[in-house]
């Protein structure tokens, strides 16, 4: 059922102008040795997304029941109205696969059918992975992780967290 996802995107590295959710994935073609990076814009991924205040679920919504309503589409919808200034984070789980070659969004067809075995356990990951912000769990989905990438013109806001809090002790401790 869920064919890929992100974890626990930061907001300020989403590309709101130019439509991009732009990530990589590691692909080890059939016969190779060695992984590959594949570069991807999850954009157009349809599925349900979970919006964080540092690492709280405040909101989950759907994205892809209508036309032009992808998950990239619900998430910049997010940034105007009484959720702008609620979240800083986001999770995706989508239900698009992701074309390993040249990490287009392969959109479904109109019909899939869902092992209810795969529903079911598809259902908990996801469950566990929203109240799971630590990532003890993060093995149970069996889908394509993607991470996130920013894209060229990100802010440089975009140390690590664990960067952010070194320089934070290193100001404390002068």
């Amino acid at each position: 059922m869920i064919k890929a996802y992100g974890r626990l995107w930061k907001r300020e590295l989403v590309n709101w102008r130019n439509s991009g959710l732009y990530g990589t994935f590691q692909y080890t073609p059939k016969n190779a040795q060695k992984a590959k990076t594949v570069e991807t814009n999850c954009w157009s991924q349809r599925g349900i997304y979970v919006l964080y205040e540092g690492y709280e679920p405040v909101y989950v919504g759907q994205a892809g029941t209508k036309a032009n309503a992808s998950i990239g589409n619900r998430l910049k919808d997010h940034t105007r109205g009484s959720f702008q200034d609620r979240w800083n984070r986001f999770s995706w789980y989508g239900i698009c696969t992701i074309n390993t070659t040249n990490g287009i969004v392969k959109d479904i067809a109109k019909q899939t059918t869902v092992q209810p075995d795969q529903f079911i356990n598809d259902l908990e990951a996801i469950a566990i992975f929203v109240s799971d912000t630590e990532n003890k769990l993060s093995g149970k989905l069996k889908a394509r992780k993607v991470e996130q990438k920013p894209y060229a013109d990100a802010p440089v806001s975009e140390l690590s967290d664990r960067t952010l809090l070194e320089k934070i002790f290193e100001r404390l401790d002068k």
